[in-house]
């Protein structure tokens, strides 16, 4: 009841000061406010008696955990409603990492002096004189239990998964010292998507304003520093560091000092992590006049950190706001990579979308700065996401002329993909950059298109073939170089244009991982063949080997299966179905490896295409033994054997049948994979074509 009075007293005296109509906006803009947060599903922004005593007549309970994963110390100094606010947004959004929470009480006169009577398992730190900010978190920081620190403003929100997203990135990356959430205001929108620090030590909350959802948001990302309103790390390294160095005490840029001394002394990385968002009401513990109160620390402390980290920052910083295209993501020294696509990468569709993805991730590892541009944005939110994930920024501009015009000084490379995007964007990146281009081909379209224009008998086919092929190799010579995965298009675009092509991996695997998969053909069955039916080829083997071949096959097993796996099977494929032929559309990527793990042979009957099949590559990752064609094996070095060729329908048939009853021969060509993915998709191939037109990827 004395809650309930101080905070009616309270409301009377706003009523008094600002107005009947003042006092309700405020009571609507809190009931907003922690209805975004998700503190209590039962907010009503009507429900006035509900409003006022929720949740200060409510006693609040912290879970207890056998083993603390995380101790979040929440230093306070009065405000008990906010920090009250605080823990039972904590209590309600953290339900899967196991934590404790600390109040590190700063001898505060309100009624955070009683705290521990309204919320119950709070371990409470209680100063007798105050401390300051800065050495409040230092003398809390030495009761905790936890492998990992957390530090939290008490004026701030936390939303469903805040906590371990935050974890996700600290438990998977050994290299990240330190991690942070994207920071809203009240209103939603962004107050700091990472801080940046220019070379005078100034610093500014990038984004701050935006909308939380604009792509530059998103993106797991480096920062020069991450506010101390919300910031995770191990416990170890708080300890070994000794906590915030005092020269700033009592308060600011004792955060961005953390940050400098996890990058620069411990050569540790400084995260930004979007999919974690905190509320924060930024200003309410000490204001924002900067003349008088704590506030004036953040001048004076300025100048320190500039002393004490002045070669850093001229040498690894911006000079200013006029370079955050790399402030934003502590970029200055990392060369910058423009990866170009026709939409974003649907990389469990087509083996052209999972082989680009699989550079972005390379390209990222090997520490450049890497956008991606795309004209086609409508995609499903788990592919954005998937970019998001490994660091990629994804230009929303539909624009690329005017967004070059902006940014193009800082590009250093560019890696464009398929024809038609590169004839169109070329002539654009030669006027806007000095970037190095790179096409990467990913086949001959001329060939391929006149292989299928033979094949359904079409008229004028080479009058048809001569004008395509004009064109891309045109393309080939506007770029510094062109990729291809087959070393057979390599040598014909060499020879046939003035173009500088080289062979480059379809795929970037890791050999060492095969060790995990076992093959053994006595204790497997059944075949399948995987693609994405978008793709003509694709369609036309199917129905091909389905029709022509694999009655044959029935007759010597009768109960085998052929699983026909992948994408957007059309009504032509679907018709195959039978008690023999499954036509399992697309799976997921476990559910792929499941099978992997138990087919006997996979086929690949491909009659006309070009470049290299992803889905060869794939299966011998997984030690399958592959059965395709000549048109399904160009471009893949077979001098060990690894694969069988056949390619009419005969052959085809015979071929399977003599190797599906053949343990050892399957057993012999399933060690033979191995050695042929270490050679030819590796990243050690991917430097070899590349690095003497990204000297960097040496690094």
């Amino acid at each position: 009841p004395s809650i309930l009075l101080k905070y009616i007293l309270q409301s009377i005296q706003y009523i008094h000061d600002y107005g009947l109509i003042f006092f309700w906006k405020k009571l609507k803009d809190k009931a907003n406010y922690l209805q975004k947060c998700n503190i209590n599903k039962q907010f009503n922004i009507h429900n006035l008696p509900v409003l006022i005593r929720q949740p200060l007549t409510k006693n609040l309970t912290i879970p207890l955990f056998d083993n603390i994963k995380v101790s979040i110390i929440i230093p306070v100094y009065n405000n008990y409603d906010i920090t009250i606010d605080c823990i039972n947004s904590i209590i309600h959004n953290t339900q899967d990492v196991p934590y404790e929470v600390i109040l590190a009480d700063d001898n505060s006169t309100d009624m955070t002096r009683c705290i521990e009577n309204v919320v119950s398992n709070i371990v409470v730190i209680r100063n007798f004189g105050e401390r300051g900010f800065l050495n409040n978190c230092n003398n809390a920081s030495k009761n905790t239990q936890g492998e990992y620190i957390l530090l939290l403003n008490n004026d701030t929100c936390v939303t469903p998964g805040w906590l371990s997203n935050l974890m996700d990135i600290m438990s998977s990356d050994t290299s990240v010292g330190m991690v942070g959430p994207k920071f809203l205001a009240r209103d939603g929108t962004i107050l700091e998507a990472g801080g940046c620090v220019f070379r005078d030590a100034s610093a500014i909350n990038y984004g701050r304003g935006s909308h939380p959802d604009l792509p530059e948001m998103n993106y797991r990302k480096e920062v020069d520093y991450i506010s101390g309103a919300c910031i995770l790390l191990r416990t170890a390294l708080w300890k070994e560091l000794g906590g915030f160095d005092t020269a700033f005490a009592p308060c600011y840029y004792e955060d961005t000092d953390l940050a400098f001394r996890i990058r620069y002394e411990k050569s540790l990385k400084v995260v930004y992590q979007p999919k974690s968002v905190v509320y924060h009401l930024e200003g309410q513990s000490n204001g924002t006049d900067v003349e008088h109160g704590m506030k004036r620390f953040q001048i004076r402390n300025r100048h320190i950190f500039y002393q004490k980290w002045r070669n850093k920052l001229h040498y690894y910083h911006a000079r200013g706001s006029d370079q955050l295209f790399l402030a934003k993501d502590h970029s200055f020294k990392k060369p910058t990579i423009l990866i170009i696509d026709y939409c974003v990468l649907t990389f469990d569709q087509d083996t052209g979308s999972r082989s680009t993805f699989e550079y972005l991730q390379y390209f990222v590892k090997k520490g450049f700065n890497v956008k991606f541009f795309t004209e086609d944005i409508y995609v499903k939110k788990e592919y954005f996401q998937a970019q998001y994930d490994i660091g990629v920024e994804i230009i929303a501009a539909r624009n690329l002329k005017k967004w070059l015009s902006l940014y193009g000084q800082y590009i250093n490379y560019v890696y464009i993909n398929r024809l038609g995007i590169a004839g169109k964007y070329i002539p654009i990146l030669r006027s806007h950059t000095t970037a190095v281009i790179i096409y990467q081909g990913h086949d001959l379209h001329h060939i391929r298109e006149y292989r299928q224009d033979i094949l359904k008998g079409i008229k004028n086919a080479d009058a048809k073939m001569q004008r395509r092929k004009a064109f891309e190799l045109g393309v080939c010579e506007q770029a510094d170089v062109a990729c291809y995965f087959s070393d057979k298009e390599v040598d014909y675009v060499n020879r046939e244009s003035y173009a500088n092509a080289v062979q480059i991996p379809l795929y970037i695997l890791d050999s060492r991982k095969m060790d995990a998969w076992e093959y053994t053909a006595e204790t497997r069955k059944d075949i399948f063949f995987v693609g994405g039916y978008n793709h003509v080829p694709n369609v036309d083997a199917v129905q091909w080997f389905a029709q022509k071949i694999f009655p044959e096959v029935v007759r010597a097993f009768p109960d085998l299966k052929f699983y026909v796996v992948g994408s957007n099977p059309p009504p032509e494929i679907k018709a195959l179905e039978s008690e023999n032929i499954i036509v399992t559309g697309k799976i997921s990527d476990d559910e792929l490896r499941k099978m992997y793990a138990n087919i006997k042979l996979v086929v690949v009957p491909l009659r006309y295409g070009a470049g290299v099949k992803g889905k060869i590559i794939e299966a011998m990752y997984y030690k399958v033994p592959v059965l395709t064609t000549s048109i399904g094996i160009e471009g893949i070095d077979n001098s060990s054997g690894a694969i069988t060729v056949a390619d009419s329908e005969n052959e085809m048939a015979q071929a399977l049948i003599a190797l599906y009853n053949n343990s050892s021969e399957l057993n012999a060509k399933s060690r033979l994979t191995v050695q042929a993915i270490g050679e030819n998709f590796s990243e050690a191939a991917v430097e070899k074509a590349l690095s003497r037109y990204i000297p960097e990827i040496l690094r």
